[in-house]
C-alpha cells in the first residue's frame, strides 16, 4: 500500500438477541398490518452465524429474507456479502449463494469527519474497507410471475462497471440496495442513482441503511436524521423518504402492482404484462417493550 492509504475493519459486538428481535418485529408487524411477505435488513446487519440462526424461522413466517452479512473466513480479509433466502413450494427454504460486494468503500477526510471517526482513523489518509473482492456475481430472483428482484450492496449501486449494464439488460422490477450509509435523503447520492434505474430500465428501487449509521452521520450545518430508507419507482415524480421514528425498530412498506402495456420497437405488445411495484403505505413498527438495539 502507498503510505497515505490503509485498511479499516468493521468489528461489531456480538448481538445474539438480534435474530429474536427480527422475529418479534415480524410478529408485531403482522398484528399491525396483516401478512408480511419479506424481511430486508441493511448492509453488514449480522454475522454469518447470527443470520444462520435467524433465516429458517423468518422465511417460514414470511416468504423471503434479504440481509447484509459479514463473514471472516480468514485472518486477512473479511467478507461483505448479502444473503437472499426464500420459501420454495411453501415448504422448503432455498436461496442464492452468498453474493459478495463488488467494490470496497473508501473513507476520505470528509467522511471520517462526518462519521466522527477521527479518533480511530487518521483523516490525512485514505482508508479502504478491508473486505475481499472475489468473483463478481449478481442474482435475479423471480418471487412472483410479474416480479423479478435483484439486490446490490452500497457502492455497487453507484458504480457503472460492472453492474449497471447487467441490471439494465435484465430490467428487474425491483432493485434493493443494502447500504452502510448516512440518512437516505432525496438530496444524497443514493437517490440520484435510484432515479437513474427508475428511468432506465424502469425499475422500482429501495435503498436501506441502518439507523445507527444515520445517527452517526453529522454533516456540517445539518441536523441528524432517522431517514433509513428511500423508495423511487418509474411512475412517481419524486423519491419517498422513509423515516424510522424514535422508539421503533422497523418499518413495513406496503406495495401494490400497476400493470402497463408495453411495446417492442416493431410494435408487438406484451398484453399489459409489465408489472410496476408501487409504494402503497408506510407503517413504523415498535417492539413492546422498545428494544435497546434501536
Amino acid at each position: 500500500m502507498a503510505p497515505d492509504y490503509g485498511f479499516f475493519d468493521w468489528s461489531p459486538e456480538s448481538a445474539e438477541e438480534l435474530p429474536s428481535l427480527v422475529s418479534a418485529l415480524v410478529k408485531e408487524a403482522r398484528q399491525t398490518v396483516g401478512p408480511i411477505y419479506g424481511v430486508v435488513l441493511p448492509e453488514l446487519a449480522m454475522s454469518a452465524e447470527e443470520y444462520d440462526a435467524m433465516v429458517s424461522e423468518v422465511v417460514d413466517s414470511t416468504q423471503f429474507v434479504v440481509c447484509g452479512v459479514q463473514d471472516h473466513p480468514n485472518d486477512t480479509f473479511a467478507r461483505n456479502e448479502l444473503r437472499f433466502d426464500f420459501s420454495l413450494l411453501d415448504k422448503y427454504v432455498a436461496g442464492i449463494d452468498p453474493q459478495p460486494k463488488h467494490h470496497r468503500w473508501m473513507l476520505d477526510k470528509n467522511q471520517i469527519v462526518q462519521y466522527g471517526l477521527g479518533g480511530t482513523l487518521d483523516p490525512t489518509m485514505r482508508w479502504w474497507e478491508n473486505n475481499e473482492i472475489g468473483t463478481r456475481q449478481i442474482n435475479f430472483v423471480a418471487l412472483q410471475p410479474w416480479l423479478t428482484v435483484c439486490v446490490l450492496i452500497c457502492e455497487d449501486l453507484a458504480r457503472q462497471d460492472p453492474m449497471a449494464e447487467v441490471v439494465r439488460s435484465v430490467g428487474p422490477n425491483l432493485v434493493i440496495a443494502l447500504l452502510m450509509d448516512g440518512p437516505q435523503l432525496a438530496s444524497r447520492w443514493a437517490a440520484r442513482y435510484a432515479s437513474v434505474l427508475a428511468e432506465d430500465p424502469g425499475s422500482s428501487v429501495l435503498t436501506l441503511t441502518s439507523v445507527g449509521m444515520t445517527q452517526l452521520s453529522r454533516a456540517p450545518g445539518k441536523p441528524t436524521s432517522r431517514v433509513i430508507a428511500l423508495w423511487k419507482d418509474a411512475l412517481s415524480s419524486s423519491p419517498v423518504e422513509v423515516e424510522l421514528p424514535d422508539d421503533h425498530a422497523g418499518v413495513v412498506l406496503s406495495l401494490s402492482v400497476q400493470y402497463l402495456e408495453e411495446f417492442t420497437a416493431d410494435g408487438r405488445t406484451d398484453r399489459k404484462n409489465s408489472g410496476y411495484p408501487i409504494l402503497a403505505g408506510i407503517h413504523p413498527i415498535a417492539v413492546k417493550p422498545p428494544s435497546p438495539l434501536v
